[in-house]
């Protein structure tokens, strides 16, 4: 991802595919090879890349979440509306990336 200040670069999947598939998803950990790298934009500032570390995941969590929305036991975690803006960001991402330009949307313009 690029901003206007700084650039994003992650690499590998969720450490929670593999675990998933071998029935321990509190397992999960990301090697340090795919800790993600935050790069300023502007080279002249003589910043250099800081690593950025993961926040661990938890697709269980989420779904019970749900399961307690639907039964009345508490608010939705993550709504519909944030769900969307996500997606349309993920959209404009691939976008972006397949015609080498910028995307503007709510989420900061350029």
């Amino acid at each position: 991802m690029l901003g206007t200040e700084a650039g994003f670069i992650k690499h590998g999947i969720d450490p929670q595919e593999a675990a998933l598939r071998g029935g321990v998803l509190d397992h999960a950990e990301e090697p340090p090879e795919h800790q993600g790298r935050l790069f300023p934009v502007e080279a002249s500032t003589g910043a250099s890349a800081m690593p950025v570390e993961s926040v661990r995941g938890s697709w269980d969590a989420y779904y019970a979440n749900i399961v307690e929305a639907i039964e009345g036991k508490g608010p939705l975690a993550v709504t519909a509306e944030q769900a969307r803006e996500v997606v349309r960001v993920l959209v404009a991402a691939t976008q972006a990336a397949n015609e080498h330009r910028v995307i503007e949307g709510s989420w900061g313009a350029g």
